[in-house]
């Protein structure tokens, strides 16, 4: 999983949606790899007792430029509402870059939402 995230995650995505069974605390599998891109920052998130929620967004820089992970649950019922909060955050900024990487088990349908509501970006889906 660490070599095809590495080919995958240029300096052109904003991000990456990953949408889990589990919460974040079991450390859902590619915890350790996503956590890797992040300089162990949901590592650090999770010693220091943070209460996560459902929904889980942490920012770092790729590249020289912001770039973000979100996390959710499947069964988040605001799942799609903080999606459209997390985008419309990366709509205003004008840049060059404009993917976002979607990682889950049943993000399909995750990835189909995001294509009809967010056009000015493009997503690309993992396994």
């Amino acid at each position: 999983m660490i070599r095809r995230l590495q080919n995958i995650l240029s300096k052109e995505y904003l991000g990456v949606i990953w949408e889990t069974e589990d919460p974040l605390e079991e450390r859902p599998y590619p915890f350790f790899y996503l956590d890797y891109f992040l300089d162990g920052l949901m590592t650090s998130f999770l010693s220091k007792g943070k209460n996560t929620r459902n929904t889980n967004l942490i920012f770092s820089n790729s590249y020289g430029h912001p770039f973000f992970l979100a996390h959710f649950q499947e069964k988040d019922p605001d799942k799609k509402k903080s999606l459209t909060e997390i985008i419309d955050l990366f709509e205003t900024k004008k840049g060059p870059f404009n993917r976002i990487l979607i990682i889950g088990n049943k993000g399909r349908d995750l990835h189909s939402f995001m294509e009809s509501h967010f056009k000015k970006f493009t997503f690309d889906f993992l396994d």
